[in-house]
């Protein structure tokens, strides 16, 4: 996710289909207007083309100025992981975990 701020509009995640074409797994991406950089593949491709061959059912999209609001939250950083973050990060914010403004009512509230 460290790539996101540097070359990159929206992180989003979802169901993709495997290399195998027959099992849809969860995974994360970063999106530009025209690409997707999929960083766990080591691939930038044109988003129309990544779209044909992945299928995915988006299930996030997270925007990076929220990204870079939420990367430095000690909650996100030592209680949470990536994939539960790209997950459910509105989830998180909405029911106050994710209001970095009083790190110590999260930590009452998560007790």
């Amino acid at each position: 996710m460290c790539l996101l701020p540097i070359c990159g509009d929206y992180l989003v995640t979802g169901y993709v289909n495997d290399s195998s074409n027959k099992v849809r797994v969860i995974h994360s991406w970063i999106e530009t207007e025209n690409n997707v950089i999929d960083y766990c593949s080591n691939l930038v491709i044109s988003k129309e083309n990544n779209y044909q061959l992945m299928n995915p059912e988006i299930l996030s999209v997270i925007k990076k100025e929220d990204y870079l609001k939420d990367a430095n939250s000690k909650f996100l950083n030592s209680l949470i992981g990536c994939k539960f973050y790209c997950l459910f990060r509105d989830e998180l914010y909405s029911n106050g975990l994710l209001n970095f403004n009083n790190e110590d009512s999260i930590q009452k509230r998560l007790k």
